[in-house]
């Protein structure tokens, strides 16, 4: 998928991608699913260098995120609506922002809306444009935990105190 601030679009090939750049406009890339071969061809056409593809299809790493370099790299975790964690990748380059996961891309749509929404206001800068995305993904989060709480609850284990991190009510009942 393809997300600016006109909207959200499916990329049906790489050369999509390769469009998009030499528009020149800041987007958000995002890959999920598919084949390596594929993921591979898209991350080419986004113009990303081989250190940033090689790292960006290694799956199975420790959660961690680096700023430097003229860009930004993470490692961090998702959740869709069920609950399912699913690991993700988010690379932040010059006018663009790449995310390869291997979840349903339907548990994005809102997220995809409301990033393609807010963009106009930050796509000059990587950094507010990454921060503002992670802020979004991260979220996901909220609605597992929630859920892993009140299983805690329910068995007794959890303290009378309740959570350790109250959940925002606008992440409950999502």
């Amino acid at each position: 998928m393809i997300i600016d601030a006109s909207g959200v679009r499916p990329a049906s090939d790489a050369l999509e991608v390769g469009k998009q750049v030499a528009a020149g406009r800041f987007f958000w890339l995002e890959i999920s699913g598919g084949d390596p071969s594929a993921r591979q061809a898209f991350l080419a056409e986004a113009e990303l260098n081989a250190a940033d593809a090689e790292w960006a299809l290694r799956f199975s790493q420790a959660g961690r995120m680096h700023i430097g370099g003229g860009g930004l790299r993470a490692v961090t975790w998702i959740a869709d609506r069920a609950g399912n964690i699913t690991e993700l990748h988010l690379i932040g380059r010059n006018k663009c922002i790449i995310t390869l996961w291997g979840g349903d891309p339907a548990a994005l749509d809102d997220i995809r809306r409301q990033f393609a929404g807010r963009l106009a206001g930050f796509e000059n800068n990587l950094y507010e444009a990454a921060g503002i995305l992670l802020q979004l993904l991260l979220g996901t989060l909220s609605s597992a935990f929630e859920a892993i709480d009140m299983k805690l609850a329910a068995s007794g284990l959890l303290s009378a105190s309740g959570p350790a991190r109250p959940i925002p009510p606008r992440w409950r009942n999502a």
